[in-house]
């Protein structure tokens, strides 16, 4: 979600924080691994009529990395959980905890319908996973994946477009890029050092 995105989101909106929606979805993005699939799958999630706000980050991972995940039975989840563990996501965990401290244990395995902190599992398959997150009314995602041929790991991010057009919004964005590609190589730094032990 990002501490950027949720400090906008509670300028944009002064409201309390509030839960996620539990509603189920099976599949997983069409078109592989693009900024421009997880927009889609981001507008038909949310019923979105216009474009939301979409990014999608990626990051060479060694030939060990890959081995790792391919012989995990969860690797998706695995690279979740590294997300999530990382040191450049411990602010943001520290500050949400509070807020679901009924959901701020790490999981073991990451499935749909998993929850974690402010995130739901929405799309779970063997090389990526979708969550879901909603603060103050404001819909988003979060996607974690990785592409065993060409060792790359992915991170994107979506934001509904009611959100997109404010100016604060747009003011934040490059900050929130910057986080993003911070987040990726903490997941890329968990797995690398997950290997070496």
């Amino acid at each position: 979600m990002g501490i950027i995105i949720m400090i906008s989101t509670f300028l944009l909106t002064n409201k309390p924080i509030i839960s996620l929606n539990r509603r189920s979805l099976h599949g997983a993005l069409a078109g592989g691994f693009s900024r421009e699939a997880l927009q889609q799958w981001s507008m038909q999630e949310w019923n979105d009529k216009h474009s939301p706000y979409s990014d999608l980050l990626s990051q060479k991972v060694s030939t060990a990395s890959i081995d790792y995940l391919n012989e995990h039975p969860h690797p998706s989840s695995e690279l979740a959980k590294f997300f999530f563990k990382s040191v450049p996501f411990a602010p943001e965990r520290i500050i949400l905890t509070p807020f679901r401290y009924q959901h701020s244990a790490l999981p073991n395995i990451f499935t749909e319908g998993t929850k974690y902190l402010f995130w739901t599992v929405r799309v779970h398959t063997p090389l990526e996973i979708i969550l879901r997150w909603q603060l103050n009314g404001i819909d988003g995602c979060t996607m974690i994946a990785y592409d065993p041929q060409i060792k790359r790991v992915y991170h994107g991010n979506s934001i509904h477009s009611s959100v997109t057009k404010n100016n604060v919004f747009r003011a934040l964005t490059p900050l929130h890029v910057q986080y993003a590609k911070l987040l990726l190589s903490g997941m890329v730094q968990e797995l690398e050092s997950n290997i070496e032990k």
